[in-house]
């Protein structure tokens, strides 16, 4: 499509830029772990529970693909990596800045049915688990059930990773003392992990979804139990 500026004036078409949420995905390979990136034009602490509550209704609308015939097998966190975070780059002429950067992250896990499971035959074991296609989803996935998106939300990134990168994220992010995250999480069992519901109870804010303390140490990750004692 050719830009906005072909057909309108540069200052009308900068502005509809602006207001347009950017989205990108890192790929089209499937993972039972995913990130979400969101980038905001509001202080991130106002507008955290909104975005949340927003995320929750889009993922609504695709948790059949992650139920199993009991449960919904979402696992998700969220913490504020910025927080009208001052960039020394982003000073202007007077000395003041002239952008804040706010960022959330959110972490989903799903849960790997292949984990201390057997081959067809019931005798054996696979020489190596890894994720089976019915615990995966593809970012554009996730990407595509994320629409109408509050004003607040400018940019919009959704990436699938491999366990090993979600386990440095998700530690990072439950830590009471992060390294990059400008707002300390509560720590390891006890930062809150949203679930939903398999019934219909709901809330009138979060709809089926509730939150309990974190469960990594249940996720199988190699290596987290030891590092996750750590935090």
């Amino acid at each position: 499509m050719p830009p906005l500026n072909h057909f309108l004036p540069e200052e009308i078409s900068n502005k509809i830029e602006d207001m347009a949420c950017k989205k990108i995905v890192n790929g089209n390979k499937k993972s039972n772990e995913l990130i979400l990136i969101f980038k905001l034009n509001e202080t991130a602490t106002n507008v955290k529970d909104k975005l949340m509550q927003w995320l929750f209704r889009c993922l609504d609308t695709i948790s059949d693909k992650v139920f199993d015939g009991h449960q919904y097998n979402w696992n998700i966190i969220s913490q504020i990596k910025a927080n009208d975070y001052e960039d020394y780059n982003d000073l202007d002429d007077k000395g003041t800045y002239s952008k804040l950067t706010n960022t959330i992250m959110v972490a989903i896990h799903i849960p790997d049915d292949s984990w201390m499971s057997f081959n067809n035959d019931e005798l054996t074991i696979p020489y190596n688990y890894s994720p089976s296609i019915s615990s995966c989803l593809l970012p554009q996935d996730i990407m595509d059930c994320l629409i109408k998106e509050p004003v607040f939300i400018k940019e919009i990134g959704v990436s699938a990773v491999s366990s090993e990168v979600m386990m440095q994220w998700w530690e990072e992010m439950i830590s009471t003392e992060p390294n990059i995250f400008e707002v300390a999480g509560k720590g390891y069992m006890v930062h809150p992990q949203w679930l939903k519901n398999n019934d219909n109870s709901k809330s009138d804010e979060w709809g089926t979804w509730f939150d309990v303390r974190e469960q990594s140490f249940n996720f199988g990750w190699k290596g987290y139990m030891v590092r996750s004692k750590l935090f």
